[in-house]
Order: C-alpha cells, then structure tokens, then sequence
C-alpha cells in the first residue's frame, strides 16, 4: 500500500514535507493542551505574612534581593515588604533644637578679651521627682518635711554650664546664662521654677547625687553659698560668670512644680542663650 501516489520518475522532496508537518504538530498540542486545562484543578496561591512567621530565614532565602515585593514559593505567594533601615543623623551640638539629655548645646567664641577662643557648652544631665522632700533648716538644726501641693510634684532638673577652649594659657571670664534662661514645657506650656525650696537649704534626698564634676552633692544651679563667720548665716550668691574650665562648671538643679499624674516623657527643658541660639532637652 502506497500513502502517496507518485510517478515512476518522480521523488518526494522532503524539506516541504517537513515545513508542512512542524506547524501541524505543533498547532495540534496546543489544541491538546487548551481541552486538557479545561479539566484541570485550580489552585489558588495563600498570602503569608511574613510578619508572623517567627523564623523568615526559612521562607525568605538569603541571597534573594530585598527590594524584590514577593515571590513564589511551594504554590504560597510571599509578600516581602522589608523595612529600610533608619536614617542615621550625626548630632550636632552647634545647632539650636531638640536633643535628648546629656547631649550638649555649644557656642564658639574667638580671641575672647583678646586672648583665645573658646567654646561654651549647656547639657541637661538628669532629673529627680519628689512629692515630699527633706530639708535642713539651720534654725532648727535638723530636717523639715516639704510637701508638694496635693496635686503636684517636684521635679529637679540638672543643668550644667561650662567653656573650654584650646589655649589654657589664659582664662577669660564669661558672662553666664543664669536660672532665669531656662523654662521646663509642657503640651505648649512653659512653667516657671517654684521658690518653695530654699536655695540655701540641702535637700536630703538629693545629698547622695554626685554634681556635674562628681566632686561634691549637687546643690541649686548658679548658686554659692556664703557662710557668715560670726552669725553662721547663710547667703546664696550668683557670681554671674564662669571662667575657663570644666572643673568650674556652674552645674545644679533648678525646681519645678509639675502635675502629679503627669508623664515625664511629656516635658522638656527649654534654654533660651540670647544670639547664641536656643535648645530644648526631653526628660525621657
């Protein structure tokens, strides 16, 4: 049996037949492959969170690109949504605006008086919060409970105030930013210092809190005491100055009056340094 009746003389040529047959072939598996999908079971991929899988490593490979939004894996679509890193900020101490404590505010002076440049710098390094506090009357000669209002606390604020500078063959003076530079905010609101607490007075919760230096228990800010030698009287001064030095710091606390129920994450400590600039240090 022939499939093609041909000519004694005449031979198949090939090459037509092939180019006929591929399309043929091919358009018929399509065909297959269309009616077969048709009876095929749908599978519908699962969101996972990669929130809440404890260990990503085991679904996230390591060599896999972060800014990839997701992939495909064993039928269940990951949704990838990786968090950039935080942008790093240098602080910097020359700039007036919020800081967080211990951070300082500076200010650079040159050929102050005539004689070097210096650098001047302001930090807030810690507070304390009382409702009742102790404090030694001379009069009496021992300790007398201050309380609060029933309503309030008392928040002491610790402030220093320094200068250096790179040539410590002269030592300018420098008017300094007293107490009244300074207000404590809160929610918008900036309160003044109490006087309940008598300058002069040492305070016994606070006799253990090492100063600014460390070299003595901290005492109210810009505040000597002179000590009369006949009558034992106590005066608070403020020298109104300070010379070169970290060692002649004028550090302490200042004494404010706050809400008792209130949180200490909402306050700050606003310093105002006239052209200097200005700085306000979170408590929290």
């Amino acid at each position: 049996m022939r499939f093609i009746d041909l000519a004694p003389d005449e031979e198949i040529e090939w090459p037509k037949v092939i180019a006929v047959a591929i399309p043929c072939v091919v358009f018929s598996c399509f065909v297959i492959l269309g009616i077969l999908s048709l009876f095929a079971p749908v599978h519908h991929p699962v969101p996972v969170n990669v929130t809440n899988v404890t260990n990503t490593s085991e679904i996230i490979p390591s060599w896999m690109n972060a800014s990839l939004k997701s992939r495909l894996m064993n039928g269940t679509v990951v949704e990838v949504n990786p968090t950039p890193p935080p942008k790093q900020q240098i602080f910097n101490p020359y700039l007036s605006g919020v800081r967080n404590m211990s951070q300082d505010f500076s200010w650079h002076r040159e050929n102050v008086s005539g004689y070097k440049d210096m650098n001047v710098n302001v930090t807030v390094w810690g507070w304390s919060r009382f409702h009742q506090v102790k404090y030694y009357s001379d009069f009496w000669g021992k300790y007398i409970d201050q309380f609060a209002p029933e309503d309030k606390d008392y928040l002491f604020v610790y402030v220093a105030e320094y200068m250096d500078g790179p040539n410590q063959s002269s030592d300018p003076r420098m008017w300094a930013f007293g107490s009244s530079s300074f207000r404590l905010q809160y929610h918008g609101y900036l309160l003044d210092q109490t006087t309940d607490i008598d300058p002069v007075s040492r305070v016994k919760e606070l006799e253990n809190t090492p100063n600014f230096n460390n070299d003595s228990w901290i005492r109210p800010f810009d505040t000597f005491i002179e000590v009369d030698q006949v009558t034992g009287a106590r005066t608070p001064i403020d020298p109104q100055w300070i010379r070169m030095g970290r060692s002649n710091a004028r550090n302490g606390y200042l004494v404010f009056l706050i809400d008792h129920d209130s949180d200490i994450r909402d306050y700050s400590l606003n310093g105002n340094f006239a052209s200097f600039g200005t700085a306000a240090w979170r408590l929290s």
